[in-house]
């Protein structure tokens, strides 16, 4: 907001004295990756909203700074001996350690022990091996709410910023399914030439087509809730609340997301 309003400069200020409040509070070297992570993406956004470039191009854009932001981050941290992919691994293992040991007091072969540890082998590798989607997700969220929050209290003071579509009218590009055979289809082409593990990468590939699938899922919801005249606070608890039960729900609206890419059930494309 002060980058809009007042320019590059205040919000680097600002930025800067952030970075220093948290270094005082935590320690010197949360500010500087404070800083070092949100800076990109905030100067982004600023230049975007100015430059009045539409929604789309503002969020890929800031998606795309952030998440390398987010991986230089995470380069400097290793480079000063801590590896955050070593200690996120080491935590799992601790967790599995600690159920192998209530496992032992219980009355089971040795065989039906060897199928969990193989279980738990397999549930650690696959958390590591989908790191890369988490962090591309992530980074989207918080360039979704960065420049959603912004221009709505942009909007609130006054400022002509460009239109962010509600959420309730979130649709994938009609284009999605080809799109995403087409990842598919080189991936398992490129797996001929053993170039990369192809394990770790289709599972990212079907992490982030659920992502996709599930959001759009959410926006049907969202539709419908939008339908009924429900309010915005309330329309957004029940939100929180449905993605809370993912975990139980979260097939049903990710199928609920897919059919809607598929039939239309909201006529955006025929609408717009």
């Amino acid at each position: 907001m002060l980058g809009v309003r007042h320019g590059l400069k205040y919000a680097l200020i600002n930025l800067a004295i952030s970075a220093i409040l948290i270094g005082l509070i935590i320690d010197i070297i949360s500010g500087i990756l404070m800083f070092i992570a949100f800076t990109p993406l905030t100067l982004t956004i600023i230049i975007m909203i100015i430059k009045r470039k539409s929604s789309i191009e503002v969020l890929i854009s800031s998606t795309i700074v952030f998440l390398a932001s987010v991986l230089l981050v995470i380069g400097f941290i290793d480079m000063n001996g801590v590896s955050i992919i070593g200690q996120l691994k080491m935590n799992i293992t601790e967790i599995i350690n600690s159920q192998m040991d209530l496992l032992g007091q219980m009355d089971l072969s040795n065989e039906e022990i060897l199928d969990i540890k193989n279980l738990h082998r397999d549930y650690l590798q696959a958390v590591l091996a989908v790191i890369p989607s988490v962090i591309m997700i992530f980074s989207l969220a918080v360039s979704y709410l960065n420049y959603l929050l912004s221009t709505l209290l942009l909007r609130k003071l006054g400022y002509a910023i460009v239109y962010i579509p509600k959420f309730f009218n979130f649709k994938l590009p009609r284009n999605i399914f080809f799109g995403l055979a087409f990842m598919f289809l080189i991936t398992f082409i490129l797996n001929n030439f053993n170039l990369f593990n192809s394990f770790e990468v289709i599972l990212n590939l079907i992490v982030l087509t659920f992502f996709v699938f599930f959001i759009q899922g959410i926006s049907v919801i969202d539709y419908l809730l939008n339908q009924k005249k429900i309010k915005t606070l309330l329309r957004i608890l029940i939100l929180w609340f449905v993605i809370d039960l993912a975990p139980v729900f979260g097939i049903l609206i990710l199928i609920l997301g897919l059919f809607d890419a598929i039939f239309d059930f909201r006529k955006l494309r025929s609408g717009n």
